[in-house]
């Protein structure tokens, strides 16, 4: 029994054999990339590459820790006038710690997005 497909632009169908292993790496790529099948297929054969991004909520979810950290120092060195220098050397510390994560964030994003 052959399905008629009338008026449609995707007309041809593909079929291809994989071993188990090979279905549940596919699978798994498909439902990490958040695409339906077909779509994934699409992208696959027109942009021949698909990036997926395993960790993304957890980077995001730093990113937005450094950043929230970065304000409330900022606002910490502006609000008090006259802090002592341990104070400021302390904070300062803190700056850099997140100033320096931030960075490895940001090189780590470029490697993964080829930017120069």
């Amino acid at each position: 029994m052959e399905k008629k497909v009338v008026n449609r632009t995707r007309n041809k169908e593909v079929k291809f054999r994989l071993t188990e292993k090979e279905l549940e790496n596919l699978n798994q790529k498909i439902s990490k990339s958040k695409m339906s099948k077909q779509k994934f297929f699409e992208k696959l054969i027109d942009e021949k590459e698909i990036l997926v991004i395993e960790d993304l909520p957890k980077l995001i979810l730093e990113l937005n820790r450094i950043g929230i950290n970065l304000n409330q120092l900022t606002k910490k060195v502006n609000s008090e006038e006259k802090l002592g220098v341990f104070k400021k050397i302390d904070l300062n510390k803190d700056l850099k710690t997140n100033s320096d994560a931030l960075k490895s964030i940001l090189s780590t994003l470029k490697d993964i997005f080829n930017i120069n």
